[in-house]
């Protein structure tokens, strides 16, 4: 994946202002998916794919059971971003990185209703970070549901719910 990620331009280079190495956000994205696996409270095991499997896999799985998806970012105010070709009937949460021992869990939105949005209101939802002309859609964290609901909503009541 990490060589996709570089020929597609996921990654910023020094000139564009970042500080890490490519391999460092796919560190980042494994330790966001782990996160939100002990929050929800799922088995999670890490997957390795090759090069000739990422379009099946992109097309096939899902980083955690329930369709949930894990965008994770490394920036403070970074948004849900959700590129055009990710799948609609999914959830994705957001996670960001505030050190290297803490993920904060942001919230989560389905992939329709963000898509939604970025259709109404393209100049707050669409944006072309790495000024390639490629637009995604970027929810910001303030506009995301409370992850509890997303709980809830796959796994029945949280587990320090009392009656």
């Amino acid at each position: 994946m990490y060589e996709q990620n570089v020929k597609a331009g996921r990654y910023r280079s020094p000139s564009q202002g970042s500080t890490r190495e490519p391999l460092d956000l796919d560190y980042l994205g494994a330790r966001g998916e782990a996160a939100v696996a002990q929050f929800f409270e799922i088995d999670w095991k890490p997957r390795v794919i090759n090069e000739s499997g990422w379009q099946k896999a992109r097309a096939t799985l899902h980083d955690l059971p329930g369709k949930i998806e894990v965008r994770a970012s490394s920036r403070s105010n970074g948004g849900l971003i959700i590129r055009d070709w990710d799948k609609a009937d999914a959830s994705y949460v957001l996670v960001r990185e505030v050190s290297e021992a803490t993920i904060r869990i942001i919230g989560w939105m389905d992939g329709s209703t963000a898509r939604n949005l970025a259709r109404q209101n393209p100049s707050k939802y669409r944006k072309d970070f790495n000024n390639v002309g490629k637009e995604m859609t970027c929810i910001p964290g303030e506009d995301l549901y409370d992850v509890l609901e997303l709980k809830m909503r796959l796994f029945g009541v949280p587990s320090y719910a009392v009656d």
